[in-house]
């Protein structure tokens, strides 16, 4: 922790440490009026808290869209009307760039922090759906579980920001899925329109949104938790230096009186 404060403590929305006891405050309650002193100090807590998480979704991301891409290097298309435009690639260059920035620029990537994790959410959903519509035969139920796990654990921020984030892109995923199932299974698509196809995906979308959110809770409630020691143990300190320096003081007094 110490590292990050001594690198970030200019920078904005990052606070090095904060006073007063207490647990910090819930991930679903929204904060009235502009963020508060003890507001930035815990988004600094869950950006250190995060960071490993987001370096690892970055090199995940980049290295399984290039392996992709090596084994397939035609131009997958998920929109028709965007021939020339392959999400594989596009998340490739943002993994690295995000990585890349953790690393080198990491002022920089903190105070983009959420635009960051969400950007690559995104980038991670169209490039599950591109593939799944030319790699039909993987087991796309165990992954798209597995992505939903990555973006809750790989990709989080604080949850009170992020979860209408989180429905939006589940929604979308599940239009997608259901255009993609009709696309690669004509049978399907005969049998489905596209609004029956999205219906089907309501139980996939209620099982996912309800696993992303738990997750996130879950591990924000820890973050919670230690924050609130870790708040406690400055206010400590920061009372023990006051003590200490009124004992000095009045030692300082007295020896001068005597004098």
């Amino acid at each position: 922790r110490r590292g990050l404060d001594a690198r970030l403590g200019n920078v904005p929305g990052y606070v090095v440490g904060v006073g007063g006891g207490g647990v910090a405050q819930s991930a679903w309650m929204r904060s009235p009026g502009p963020p508060t002193a003890r507001d930035r100090a815990y988004r600094g807590h869950l950006i250190e808290k995060t960071l490993w998480a987001h370096n690892i979704s970055n090199v995940f991301g980049c290295a399984s869209s290039l392996v992709n891409k090596i084994r397939h290097p035609e131009v997958m298309v998920l929109f028709p009307w965007a021939p020339w435009l392959d999400f594989r690639e596009l998340l490739a260059i943002g993994s690295f760039v995000s990585l890349a920035c953790t690393q080198h620029a990491l002022e920089t990537y903190v105070v983009n922090f959420e635009l960051a994790a969400d950007c690559i959410n995104w980038l991670g959903l169209l490039t599950r759906c591109t593939i799944s519509r030319f790699c039909p035969e993987l087991p796309w139920d165990v992954i798209r579980v597995f992505t939903v796990c990555a973006g809750a654990i790989g990709m989080r921020y604080e949850l009170r920001k992020q979860w209408r984030g989180h429905v939006v892109r589940l929604l979308v995923a599940g239009v997608l899925d259901a255009r993609v199932r009709r696309e690669v299974d004509p049978e399907y698509g005969l049998r489905y329109s596209l609004p029956r196809a999205c219906a089907h995906q309501i139980p996939a979308f209620l099982t996912h949104i309800t696993l992303c959110l738990s997750i996130q809770s879950w591990l924000e409630r820890i973050d919670a938790k230690t924050f609130a020691l870790e708040t406690e143990a400055s206010t400590e300190r920061a009372h023990a230096a006051v003590r200490d320096s009124i004992d000095r003081r009045r030692g300082e007094s007295v020896r001068g009186s005597r004098e």
